[in-house]
């Protein structure tokens, strides 16, 4: 690949990134999604007709992140609590979680967007093939990393568990989950207190990471005067999610080869 080849790819990535969340904070601020506040930066996440997406509800909720899965499910209607909670059961005994959960990493996100994968595929979710979960679960992976380094590297962001559960609580995320999502979060609650939380991070630490240093972007590209706050929020949103965009870029090159 020539290098004017690979230069076309990243500004095609770019543009592809932004027109996207264009596309998504438009659906987001209609006012059946308005609390899920701001888009991710791009993994190709469908929402239900209720504004969430399988599984991952971004988490976004700065966008609905959070299935990693497409959204083909029947509705709630259609399971009883005792056939979900065997679908969440098997799911949980069926991926092979490691000892390393203790905090969020690139390995917890990783294994945590797997076992969502597995779980909604036994609801019929299923994705086309193996190497496609797994490429998803992948990209769950790397973005929410990114994410949180970002953060770090541009507001002195420092995660702390406690603040964020306490965040997931007073925003109500959960009690708006559909029963499928919420039952797969209680069954990760029951089996282990850290299983649980890294549950809860793929589905709203980025919410949370934006909530944390939007302030810090606030005081570094003041408010124009003829720009009303809408614009005014999703243009701080877009240059957060510019330095998450080279982060990837910069850190996993393979990206472009993919």
């Amino acid at each position: 690949m020539t290098k004017n080849t690979k230069i076309l790819i990243i500004i095609g990535a770019a543009m592809l990134v932004t027109f996207s969340s264009i596309l998504i904070y438009s659906y987001l601020n209609e006012p059946e999604h308005i609390q899920q506040e701001y888009p991710i930066t791009q993994n190709g996440n469908e929402a239900d007709d209720g504004g969430e997406t399988v599984g991952i509800t971004e988490d976004i909720h700065i966008a609905p992140d959070s299935g990693t899965t497409s959204e083909t499910t029947q509705g709630d209607e259609e399971y009883d609590l005792e056939e979900l909670t065997g679908f969440a059961l098997e799911a949980i005994q069926t991926i092979e979680i490691t000892d390393t959960l203790q905090e969020p990493s690139e390995n917890s996100f990783y294994q945590l967007a797997l076992l969502n994968d597995y779980y909604f595929n036994l609801l019929g979710n299923q994705l086309a093939e193996e190497e496609e979960v797994e490429n998803n679960a992948d990209w769950v992976a790397r973005e929410l990393t990114a994410w949180m380094n970002v953060a770090d590297e541009t507001s002195g962001f420092s995660y702390s568990e406690s603040e964020f559960l306490s965040y997931v609580e007073q925003e109500g995320y959960i009690s708006g989950e559909d029963l499928r999502t919420r039952t797969l979060l209680n069954e990760l609650q029951l089996t282990d207190h850290s299983l649980y939380v890294r549950g809860l991070e793929i589905r709203y630490l980025k919410s949370y990471i934006w909530n944390e240093v939007k302030g810090n972007f606030e005081r570094s590209n003041p408010q124009q005067g003829n720009e009303s706050e809408e614009d005014y929020q999703f243009r701080l949103y877009l240059l957060f999610e510019d330095e998450i965009t080279t982060y990837l870029v910069e850190n996993y090159p393979e990206l472009l080869q993919e």
